[in-house]
């Protein structure tokens, strides 16, 4: 191996490991990959952690190994063990004699040390996962069981449970779906011949959609017929982990481990994302899959308390239903799990950590995993300091035509590389050789895309070089990382600062060929050019432009736009060439603002864009009658807010004063009690008749709305549409927006209004 590829995929030198078992307190076990054949292999690891002073450990007596390494960095010392407990015991020694109280979860800032036992064992060997691998060379089943469950919070029910039937794919093309058959099959034979596939399978990855739950409701299913569930490598059951639950969804539950083999539950990979929770309804399939895009199969969907009716009445349903979900589940894999796959062959993690770590975190394991080959001392992370924002700014606010959008690739990446920034105590410069070597490896990757008439090829490609690029963006952010030991705020803003330079050119290279700048960020700048251009004409600009700027960045053609709608930073509307409108922030149309208000104000930017801003004084008449006369339904008045602390922790907040009452955490401890918990969605409406309510203490959950006796708050219903009109003043004359928005009566004549562009900041 070179030393570039040590740096980059760790020095170890096996390929093919699918998957790693700790099997003894220093012993792993790996599994490797030779074609459809898995072989394993033992190696020997020493539990270890970086000290500050030799002097922690003098009254331990136990066997271990101390390395003074190089340098002069905060952690100096190595400490290495025979055994994980007598690590264990070594650090309970310590914090005693720091009079601190030791648990994984506290952490000593004399020591450093990571206490996943994989994540040691690989940064001291070297290897790393599917080094050598595809994505494709995997072994994977894709798994729905579908049951029949009475009390989905008890798992033992031997007389009215049971599973219903399991569907089964590979990543081969290959589907079966195991179910109930009067007087042929039975619930234990399902139980019995999904354990046979497993084996008979073997795969690296199964994956599944509340994967967890299922398989530890299959677990206790297996128990109820005295079975065992033997599907890991080792012919082992599954751990189920009920110690340690986490949050999947929008319960907690135990995750589960199989020997040698990875669980991925996809649920629990959505949860992680706010985003996903915010712009769905729930974390059902169905919704998940229409948010990725992905043609969900099953034409009419079962819900799941009708499960048990259809499975006696009209049992084809449900096997479309499983078959469906199995085949949402695949191409939810597609869209997942191949970056991640690319990005492990380098970080030295375990392929379920690397689903739920922060890019943080692999960049310092593998900046960790070099010092340690080195021998050298590693620093602590620095006092955290101010570091200024990206550049974002916008110049013109109205209505543009012929708008370009113009990309700035990798800006941060690129100042790093061409100044040769790095972190005042990366002593060695791995960060630098990073970020270098994962740069030049994507451009790589991305030309042999660009180059390939294969789609498969091409596909490969294109995973691989978005995995590097994700973790290459991702190097600016770990130079103002607060926990990161390889910090550096000072150098965080230098890069903030270059950039901000370099894009200042870029405004003025714009304004030099007659452009007009709408906004720029340090991803891209959307410009309008005094003259109207073809596509050719346009892409021709940008690349002259990108001629002329500085080496260190690269400026290529990101989009054209028939108009664009320019209100507050990074707050603006898209109108693309075939009349498909996008509306970009929050400030201008949020998801938080209820459906009346997200329709109507969706419906006066589409008329404003496309030059029929005439049409909204009817529109808006309309609706403010409908809301005075109570014509909308309750959920189109009703909003709906997402729950991202707990109870306790939003009390103790409004007790201190960080925040004020709030209507959702109000109502659901008032109806949930000790039950209400973070990720749950509460939808509610405004009550009484004031303008101005305290709203936590006049409001109500939709489904205890009565429309014999509404109680809806229809003063406060109209002030809100009085507020969200207002963010339309700013485009017009005060005549204008006064004749587009009337208070009350008719509209009487027929007027044009026309939009005022302005210069927000020379």
């Amino acid at each position: 191996m070179t030393e570039e590829e040590k740096i980059l995929y760790g020095f170890g030198e096996t390929k093919n490991i699918v998957a790693i078992q700790q099997i003894s307190s220093n012993e792993m076990r790996l599994y490797i990959r030779e074609g459809k054949k898995i072989k394993h292999l033992d190696k020997r690891f020493y539990p270890f952690f970086f000290a500050h002073d030799e002097k922690l450990i003098q009254e331990y007596e136990g066997k271990y190994w101390k390395k003074r390494l190089t340098g002069d960095e905060f952690y100096k010392y190595i400490f290495a063990f025979e055994k994980w407990s007598d690590m264990i015991k070594a650090l309970r020694l310590i914090a005693k004699k720091l009079n601190k109280p030791f648990s994984p979860k506290i952490k000593l800032e004399e020591i450093y040390i990571h206490y996943e036992p994989i994540t040691q064992f690989l940064i001291q060997s070297g290897e790393t996962l599917f080094k050598g691998m595809r994505y494709e060379d995997l072994k994977i089943l894709y798994v729905k069981i579908l049951a029949i469950i009475e009390n989905k919070s008890e798992f033992h029910s031997k007389h009215f449970d049971q599973i219903f039937a399991i569907s089964i794919s590979d990543n081969e093309g290959w589907k079966t779906t195991l179910y109930q058959k009067a007087k042929s099959i039975k619930e234990r034979d399902l139980l019995q011949q999904f354990s046979e596939i497993i084996q008979k399978k073997d795969p690296d990855f199964i994956v599944g959609y509340d994967l967890f739950y299922e398989l530890a409701y299959l677990k206790s299913r297996f128990e109820i017929y005295g079975m065992d569930l033997l599907i890991g490598r080792d012919q082992s059951e599954p751990l189920i982990d009920v110690e340690n639950k986490i949050k999947v969804g929008d319960k907690k539950v135990a995750p589960v481990f199989v020997s040698g083999r990875h669980v991925i539950d996809l649920l629990q990979l959505v949860s992680f994302s706010r985003t996903i929770l915010r712009e769905t309804e729930n974390y059902s399939i169905q919704e998940i899959s229409k948010y990725f895009g992905i043609d969900y199969l099953e034409e009419e969907p079962v819900e799941d308390l009708k499960i048990p009716f259809f499975a006696d009445h009209q049992p084809q349903r449900l096997f479309k239903k499983v078959e469906a979900e199995t085949e949402a589940i695949i191409k939810l894999s597609d869209f997942l799990l191949p970056q991640n796959f690319y990005q492990t062959q380098f970080v030295p993690m375990d392929f379920n950590n690397m689903l739920s770590s922060g890019v943080s975190s692999k960049i310092e394991l593998m900046m960790v995993r070099e010092y340690l080959r080195k021998r050298h001392s590693i620093p602590k992370a620095k006092i955290r300091s101010p570091v200024s924002g990206g550049y974002t700014d916008v110049f013109y606010r109205g209505l543009f035509q012929n708008v370009i959008y113009a990309d700035v690739e990798s800006l941060y990446p690129s100042i790093i590389i061409q100044h040769k920034i790095y972190p005042e105590t990366d002593k060695l410069k791995v960060f630098l050789k990073l970020v270098t070597i994962l740069t030049r490896e994507r451009l790589r990757l991305k030309h042999l895309r660009d180059d390939t008439g294969d789609p498969y090829l091409k596909m490969y490609y294109d995973t691989m070089q978005n995995s590097y690029k994700i973790l290459i963006n991702s190097f600016y952010g770990y130079l103002g990382f607060p926990e990161g030991i390889f910090n550096d705020f000072n150098k965080a803003n230098e890069v903030t600062l270059k950039g901000q330079q370099l894009l200042k050119q870029l405004i003025n290279e714009f304004q030099k060929r007659n452009c007009i700048v709408i906004e720029v960020d340090t991803d891209g700048l959307y410009i309008s050019p005094q003259k109207e251009l073809s596509e050719e004409e346009e892409k021709q600009l940008v690349e002259e432009i990108n001629k002329a700027i500085p080496g260190e960045i690269n400026l290529s053609f990101g989009g054209r736009f028939q108009r664009m709608l320019s209100y507050k930073k990074k707050n603006y509307a898209l109108l693309t060439y075939d009349n498909k409108l996008i509306i970009k922030g929050s400030a201008l149309v949020s998801k938080s603002f209820e459906n009346f208000a997200l329709n109507f104000l969706r419906q006066c930017i589409e008329l404003i864009i496309t030059d029929k801003a005439e049409l909204i004084p009817k529109i808006y008449l309309e609706l403010r009658s409908d809301i005075q006369n109570l014509k909308l339904d309750i959920n189109d008045l009703a909003k709906t807010e997402i729950l991202w602390d707990s109870y306790q922790d939003y009390q103790e907040a409004v007790q201190s004063g960080r925040r004020t009452r709030n209507a959702a955490y109000e109502l659901a401890y008032k109806y949930y009690g000790d039950k209400c918990q973070p990720g749950m969605k509460i939808t509610y409406y405004i009550t009484g008749n004031d303008p101005n309510p305290k709203v936590f203490e006049n409001c109500e959950l939709v489904e205890f709305f009565n429309p014999a006796i509404p109680d809806v708050n229809i003063p406060y219903y109209l002030r809100r549409l009085e507020e969200y009109v207002s963010r339309f003043e700013i485009f017009f004359s005060k005549e204008e927006f006064e004749a587009l928005f009337p208070k009350e009566g008719n509209l009487t004549f027929e007027f044009k209004p026309k939009i005022i562009n302005s210069l927000v900041k020379d």
